[in-house]
């Protein structure tokens, strides 16, 4: 898997925006001599640094504030993600397994622009699947880490989404070796710093 680390690095050396990448993977073949065909980088903010704080329902209710608010005014990178998804599946029926959604809010972004997608949330935090549950409905989150995926989970899902997951990680390409590992076919990592 370090093969795959090393080369999506050195895809973004000569990129102006090296720290600034949204890189977008497809096509993952599932062998040691993984190949990557089809790339898209979308240049969004520099990621946050590790905060071991996640699992706070404060923290929580707080991002979903902000989210809130945002919805009236998009960040950059949630345009950039629904551009994402949009380039890979269209309006096509499709289905998306955000891992690491902390509070859940691209699933509103999905039902506004992508209402095709069927969207499943996941994270490590039960107070925010708690609080993403309350706030957007449905019974499609999940509560759990990256390493209670499985195969079976890379054949359910026709995108894999991390967000800033890999990146507040102290672990980052761990994460990144075994999610490609299971065989996910396409998999856009939001707000990675390579």
């Amino acid at each position: 898997m370090k093969s795959i680390i090393k080369f999506i690095k050195n895809c973004f050396i000569n990129t102006p925006h090296i720290n600034k990448t949204y890189p977008v993977l497809t096509d993952l073949l599932k062998d040691e001599n993984k190949t990557i065909v089809g790339r898209t980088i979308l240049n969004v903010e520099k990621p946050k640094q590790h905060i071991n704080s996640w699992k706070n329902k404060d923290v929580s209710k707080a991002q979903l504030e902000l989210n809130e608010k945002e919805l009236n005014n998009y960040p950059e990178h949630w345009e950039l993600f629904i551009n994402a998804v949009l380039s890979l599946v269209g309006i096509n029926r499709s289905s998306l397994l955000d891992m690491g959604c902390g509070v859940g809010t691209y699933k509103e972004l999905c039902q506004r622009h992508i209402p095709t997608i069927s969207y499943t949330g996941m994270d490590y935090s039960q107070e925010a699947i708690d609080i993403a549950q309350k706030r957007w409905g449905g019974n499609n989150w999940r509560v759990g880490n990256y390493k209670t995926l499985t195969e079976d989970d890379a054949k359910k899902y026709d995108i894999l989404h991390t967000g800033a997951m890999l990146d507040v990680l102290p672990n980052g390409d761990e994460a990144l070796s075994f999610l490609v590992g299971l065989g996910f076919e396409k998999i856009i990592l939001g707000r990675v710093k390579l």
